[in-house]
């Protein structure tokens, strides 16, 4: 299965490689379930065949159940941490491999350090696993003498003791390497005032129940393997949590490794408590293989492979910003609750338990306690110091963003006039445009309505300008109204001879050249006049002349024809008839010309 993961996993070329190819989907999905049924399974055991009858120490069915779970337990944390660090082992070389065939310097240089980092991340889980291998590996040489003796009757100190004696340098070296340099922590003196705390405390507890009987029996331990043992086991379990606090609590750690930490942590943690209550029984009488006990032995190695499981894991999980942030917050308020509570139940266990048992402990645990609450003090003494300065700070930027909220405030406010005289502004271009349509249209009477603004003088400079083109309109109206009303007149001057000429006079629509129609109109009736008195005198002259030829021919009728009378007569006749017909043609060719309509068109000459 894990092949499987590991072609599935398998970067396509040209993928940027981190530590997520290390993770174990399986281990993750089960790992956790392992070990909670594990421990169960282990302490529900215990528990019945202690309750059946069966004796700690004793009994081979209880210590069989009991060494096979511890061994058991043991090798299957060894089983993931050498799962995890073959992984991260195989995305170093990935890493290494990718970084030969970049042309970048600065891309090569990076995924270098890269690969130290997954490589020294390798080594680490290399090393925890060998040390829980070599726990593994003392828990079958153990099993095999409980098996056939009683406890009380095992060899010690014995070969076991050997691999349990490797196995700390390996634990110890595997976590150092998990220290990261972080140099831009400003909580750096808290958290060292933390992990001293904790280890202050770790130390107030096991020197009167653990260390100052070891030492003191030591004078009375004739072999030196076994007083090396008696001091080794209690100092390297002491030494191995004030690593794991260290790392934990102080800067030498990233975010993204804190729940790592913190299950390793709690693994070497229940190691070294396991190891001491091992001890503290050893000073009362001896160790009983069957009791609840041996479950913490299985059960911190255990949360070591957890903690394996974790390491790529959490590479992983750096994208999912609402988990990391609650883990963070769940992290920050464990590591700010943890010394207080540690201390706490400390100094109580110091004052009820340890003080009571004579003058020295009772001085020692007094001192301890006065040391411990000094620590706190100086801890909650630093806490209020940073927060004031965190407060000063807070108000310079709060003061820094109310000037900044404040300067962004203007900036809106002249964006808001900027924008507001934008649209004002394209307004009255809208509005200039659609005088000037209208304008285009020949509609000279409209005007741009007044505006503020810009745009302001070109308004006022559009209105003079359209009411002089206005002026200019109505005078060019007035000029062809002239020239129309003359034309009209002059054609009606040419029919002032007779009525219907009047008539057309008189319905004509002057409107500019009243006057002289009405002079033109006078004229016409004066010369009206005068034409029927001529027409009126001449009737009688053409009557006269007519009885003066009707006499003239009575008067030649009554004369003879060959006198001289006769021709003066005839001579007068022929000449009053040539004035007749001379007078007729004339008024014919009058009254031609009276009735005669011009045309519209004509010109002055031919009208003439």
């Amino acid at each position: 299965m894990l092949q499987n993961e590991a072609i599935r996993d398998t970067p396509s070329p040209g993928t940027l490689i981190d530590e997520t190819y290390a993770r174990s989907r399986p281990l993750e999905r089960v790992g956790l379930w392992i070990v909670i049924g594990f421990s169960v399974v282990f302490a529900l055991l215990l528990i019945v065949l202690t309750l059946s009858g069966q004796k700690p120490g004793e009994s081979t069915a209880l210590k069989s159940v009991s060494d096979i779970f511890q061994t058991g337990g043991q090798w299957i944390g060894c089983a993931f941490s050498v799962v995890i660090a073959v992984r991260l082992t195989r995305v170093a070389q990935m890493i290494r491999r990718q970084a030969m065939q970049v042309s970048s310097k600065q891309e090569q240089r990076q995924m270098i350090l890269n690969y130290k980092r997954e490589m020294r991340t390798a080594v680490a889980w290399w090393l925890l696993a060998a040390g829980i291998a070599c726990y593994g590996l003392g828990g079958i040489i153990w099993t095999s003498f409980d098996l056939r003796m009683p406890t009380s009757e095992v060899p010690y100190p014995g070969p076991y003791n050997i691999c349990y004696v490797l196995a700390y340098p390996f634990f110890i070296a595997g976590t150092a390497l998990f220290a990261r340099k972080n140099s831009g922590n400003v909580e750096r003196m808290r958290l060292l005032l933390d992990a001293g705390v904790i280890i202050g405390t770790a130390f107030a507890l096991s020197w009167p129940l653990l260390l100052a009987p070891t030492l003191g029996s030591l004078p009375g331990i004739t072999d030196p393997l076994a007083a090396f043992l008696a001091v080794y086991f209690p100092v390297g379990d002491i030494l191995l949590l004030a690593v794991g606090v260290l790392l934990y609590f102080s800067p030498f750690s990233t975010k993204q490794q804190e729940p790592v930490l913190l299950r390793l942590m709690l693994g070497l943690g229940c190691l070294g408590f396991a190891d001491s209550l091992l001890g503290y029984y050893n000073l009362l009488g001896g160790f009983k293989t069957g009791t609840v006990l041996d479950l913490l032995w299985p059960l911190s190695m255990l949360l070591v492979g957890l903690a394996a499981i974790e390491q790529p894991k959490r590479a992983g999980q750096e994208k999912e910003r609402a988990g990391s942030k609650s883990l963070s917050q769940t992290s920050t308020i464990f590591q700010a609750m943890f010394p207080f509570v540690l201390a706490t139940a400390a100094s109580a266990a110091l004052l009820l338990i340890v003080a009571p048992r004579g003058q020295g402990d009772l001085l020692f645990s007094a001192v301890s306690v006065i040391i411990i609450t000094v620590l706190v003090v100086i801890r909650q003494t630093l806490i209020l110091l940073e927060n004031q300065k965190l407060t000063s700070q807070i108000r310079g930027e709060l003061v820094v963003t109310r000037r900044a909220a404040k300067a962004a405030e203007m900036e809106a406010d002249e964006a808001s006039q900027i924008l507001s005289s934008m649209q004002q502004l394209e307004q009255g271009i809208q509005v200039l445009q659609d005088v000037h349509a209208n304008v285009a249209r020949g509609n000279f009477s409209t005007r741009a309505p007044a505006m503020e603004g810009p745009l302001l003088p070109l308004v006022a400079s559009l209105n003079l300008m359209l009411d002089r083109l206005q002026k200019y309109s109505q005078r060019a109206e007035a000029y062809d109204q002239v020239q129309r009303e003359v034309h009209q007149l002059s054609q009606a001057i040419m029919l002032l001879g007779n009525e219907q000429g009047t008539a057309q006079l008189q319905s004509l629509p002057v409107r500019d050249l009243q006057q002289l129609k009405q002079a033109i109109l006078a004229k016409q009736r004066t010369l009206l006049q005068q034409k029927q008195l001529l027409d009126a005198q001449q009737q009688r002259i053409q009557a006269t002349l007519q009885r003066v030829q009707d006499q003239l021919l009575i008067l030649k009728g009554t004369v003879p024809p060959q006198s001289g009378a006769a021709d003066a007569l005839d001579t007068v006749l022929r000449t009053l008839q040539s004035l007749a017909s001379l007078w007729k043609p004339a008024r014919a060719n009058q009254q031609q010309h009276s009735t005669q309509q011009p045309s519209p068109g004509g010109s002055p000459r031919t009208l003439a």
